[in-house]
């Protein structure tokens, strides 16, 4: 298990998002509210959270005693910038520093900024942190959430963290034989034009290699390799299509081997070469 940990903590530091230029640009609390006819985001000094029926609470001015209420029934779309939410800045210490355990156990302390504008990168690196520590169902299980994110307007930023966490989703589905979610997953990248078809292309070649079916997934890995760059998601397809080469007696697997160890020196599926 410390090996498993260790191997996806060194593959999730390696891809771990960086902050984009839209969150940059948004360094205070923003609310959209669904009454407006031309909804534009109005800006407002903080926002507390929302309380148990499901109102947001804010404070227009930093120096305002009193906090307004909009209804959960009016609000379409609230950012709390991440400087702002301490537990989240904790769980993205534990990520950089590699505690996965300590990570996983603090989603449920997290789980209240997925309605202020964290949904995708909390169900993303949730999904990661459980699959490092193990928790491979719960891993599947926060990750398909990602299938029900907005990511229009205002929260368009949100799509790289979609595209990250399906690609995974797809492979830890096809790791555990569950055929039916990867069918989802690439169904629903096939409608949205989503540019997470790396990962599915790795979760088909890894269904043909359950099924014994290794030419077929020589060419889906071949074509995950060759046709995308990602930082995690290619040197493991590269690592795949050798491996997969190799087994079928296949000597020209060994360029894809050669060509993970000089692009992708750091990687950590150099060791996962046969």
């Amino acid at each position: 298990m410390k090996k498993l940990i260790v191997l996806v903590g060194l593959a999730l530091l390696a891809v771990m998002p960086s902050v984009s230029s839209a969150q940059q640009d948004m360094e205070r609390p923003l609310i959209l509210r669904k009454a407006t006819p031309n909804p534009t985001p109005e800006k407002c000094a903080v926002i507390e959270g929302y309380d148990e029926r499901g109102n947001l609470r804010y404070r227009a001015n930093a120096s305002d005693k009193a906090v307004q209420i909009i209804k959960s029934e009016d609000i379409a779309y609230a950012f709390k910038p991440r400087k702002d939410c301490p537990e989240l800045l904790a769980f993205d210490k534990a990520i950089e520093d590699g505690k996965m355990v300590e990570a996983a156990a603090m989603v449920s302390k997290i789980n209240k900024y997925t309605r202020l504008g964290w949904d995708a990168n909390i169900y993303y690196m949730a999904g990661m942190a459980f699959y490092a520590t193990g928790k491979k169902e719960d891993a599947i299980k926060i990750l398909t959430r990602l299938l029900d994110v907005d990511v229009t307007g205002a929260a368009a930023w949100k799509q790289a963290d979609v595209n990250a966490g399906l690609s995974h989703l797809a492979i830890f589905a096809a790791e555990l034989k569950k055929k039916d979610i990867v069918a989802k997953v690439a169904e629903f990248v096939k409608k949205t034009n989503s540019a997470a078809q790396q990962g599915i292309l790795i979760a088909e070649g890894d269904i043909a290699v359950q099924e014994n079916r290794l030419r077929d997934a020589a060419f889906k890995y071949m074509e995950a390799a060759y046709f995308y760059d990602d930082a995690e998601l290619t040197p493991r397809a590269l690592c795949f299509v050798a491996n997969t080469m190799k087994r079928m007696g296949d000597a020209r697997g060994s360029r894809f081997a050669d060509k993970l160890n000089a692009e992708y020196p750091t990687s950590p599926w150099k060791n996962k070469l046969k």
